[in-house]
């Protein structure tokens, strides 16, 4: 494999980190978003796009580098390309809404939650050792993630 793709896949080499890549890899994220947000400010209009379009070639891009790159399980430990595009996500309302950063941490959080318990059917995703499956149990926490942050910030 040669270091573009290992450089990708791992999140600019994030996920070779010793000790909880996933977690490192969702606040580098974390970081990244909030980062953007003050130093580019945009309509929230553009900020969705933006995701949306990270998004689209996120989840593609990490399919096919996993696909033709990966022998034997796909969802090796230094793969956290997934953390990144779950975060996306669960921080996206945050992110479009130029929202307070204790509202990304929160969204972490719940991000955090949701990819280390992997409850309501995204265990089974993990289980699959699929180059699809590799992305599609972090994009559901980050689609719960958003569910629970969507409740808190309008109705608590």
């Amino acid at each position: 494999m040669n270091k573009i793709v290992k450089a990708i896949l791992s999140l600019g080499y994030v996920g070779l980190t010793p000790k909880m890549p996933g977690t490192v890899g969702s606040f580098v994220t974390l970081i990244f978003l909030i980062l953007l947000s003050l130093f580019f400010p945009l309509l929230p209009i553009l900020r969705l796009g933006f995701l949306v379009v990270i998004l689209v070639i996120g989840v593609w891009l990490s399919i096919y580098l996993v696909k033709k790159n990966i022998i034997g399980e796909y969802d090796k430990q230094w793969i956290i390309i997934d953390e990144f595009l779950g975060m996306i996500i669960a921080v996206g309302l945050a992110f479009i809404l130029n929202l307070n950063w204790d509202w990304y941490f929160i969204a972490f959080i719940l991000f955090r939650f949701f990819d280390i318990l992997k409850p309501l059917g995204l265990s089974k995703i993990n289980k699959i050792n699929k180059p699809w499956a590799v992305v599609a149990d972090d994009l559901g926490a980050g689609v719960y993630s958003l569910i629970i942050f969507i409740v808190i910030f309008y109705f608590v």
